[in-house]
């Protein structure tokens, strides 16, 4: 008995893989963005070592994305 892939189920791993390649993309621009903004911001200086700053960094992070929900559901920027 072969086990044969249908129609159906190509589409359905093809559509998956897409939605995977998607979402890691998603994932890298936040990644990117959220660096940009610790750059920015002087809270992040790479020549020291990552560690040390990692907790702040994270405050910092979810500070930031916090401050973007109440700006979506406002609509206000919070300074």
């Amino acid at each position: 008995m072969s086990h044969k892939i249908t129609k159906h189920h190509q589409v359905r791993s093809e559509r998956k893989h897409q939605n995977l390649e998607t979402h890691r993309e998603k994932k890298d621009q936040e990644r990117l963005r959220l660096g940009n903004l610790l750059l920015h911001e002087g809270r992040f200086d790479q020549n020291r070592d990552a560690l040390i700053n990692s907790k702040k960094q994270n405050k910092f992070i979810q500070k930031v994305k916090a401050d973007e929900k109440i700006e979506a559901k406002t609509g206000r920027v919070k300074k």
